[in-house]
């Protein structure tokens, strides 16, 4: 298993470097649900939804089924931005893996 692999049982390494009960969300740009925000946290190296832990990919598969209806694959790591507390803006969750996708 690579470095920063996923597992249930230890959450993602990337997301390790967040603080427990770090803000998540995302905010639909078009379409019916433009202008919702969708808000999680994250916990021990997970995303937590709705109580449940999952990767981000994961959880913004079901937290976009629960808005929308309809499942369509994304990437957690694209759709989901974490609240910077140091540069108090919002960054895409992605950053954290350093490097581009």
């Amino acid at each position: 298993m690579s470095g920063n692999s996923y597992s249930v049982e230890n959450g993602h390494p990337a997301l390790g470097k967040l603080e427990d009960g770090t803000k998540l969300r995302h905010k639909y740009r078009r379409g019916d649900q433009a202008g919702e925000i969708i808000k999680t946290t994250v916990r021990e190296g997970h995303v937590v939804y709705q109580n449940e832990k999952y990767s981000p990919t994961g959880a913004a598969r079901q937290a976009n089924l629960d808005a929308t209806g309809k499942e369509y694959e994304v990437n957690g790591w694209r759709w989901w931005d974490y609240y910077n507390e140091g540069d108090e803006e919002w960054k895409q969750l992605k950053t954290l893996r350093g490097k581009e996708e």
